[in-house]
């Protein structure tokens, strides 16, 4: 029961600052309003309702990861959620599912090239937010290139979050998004 006034009060502050960024400024501002009201309610949530439960390891191997990379964008580790995800995907538009699922596979050929370790990798929390920024390039038509350097920005910045301490949500994603959107205005499609 407690869950229920925590979630009404973030999706209502989500909602208001979603429109405030609109209104605010010319970019998009994608997950931002989720991202920002996210970190001010964890630490609430936290105290609130007491510890996070401990996260579930894994002895996936690495390549699951292509898998539940697409499952933790509905937080979950599972591949079969994965595989759902992209057909749901895939029923919109089949290219952005081939976006997302070759950023699923990037985002693992990073990681791994990086010697990033195995858990992380495998339960998904390195790639979402490489998916997640697929779809939205996808939808921009930028270019492929871009496309893959934003790709392993958004896979580094997850790791740095993660070293970090910090609860990464989309914020990895939204910088490397931006990033992307502002090293590529200018040329291309996306540049107008």
């Amino acid at each position: 029961w407690m869950l229920l006034p925590l979630a009404l009060l973030g999706g209502g502050l989500t909602a208001l600052v979603r429109v405030g960024l609109i209104r605010a400024t010319p970019i998009p501002s994608f997950t931002a309003a989720y991202v920002l009201v996210g970190w001010v309610m964890l630490p609430i949530c936290t105290r609130w309702l007491g510890e996070a439960a401990p996260g579930v390891a894994s002895s996936a191997p690495h390549a699951i990861a292509i898998l539940t990379n697409s499952a933790q964008v509905l937080f979950l580790a599972s591949p079969w959620v994965g595989v759902l995800v992209v057909v749901a995907v895939a029923l919109h538009s089949r290219t952005a599912a081939i976006w997302v699922a070759l950023a699923s596979v990037l985002a693992w050929l990073t990681a791994w090239a990086c010697g990033l370790p195995a858990e992380p990798i495998a339960m998904g929390y390195l790639g979402y937010n490489a998916m997640i920024l697929a779809a939205a390039l996808h939808a921009r038509q930028t270019s492929i290139v871009s496309a893959i350097g934003g790709v392993v920005a958004s896979v580094l910045l997850s790791w740095l979050c993660r070293e970090w301490g910090v609860i990464a949500l989309s914020a990895p994603f939204l910088a490397a998004a931006w990033l992307t959107m502002l090293l590529t205005r200018g040329r291309g499609p996306e540049g107008g």
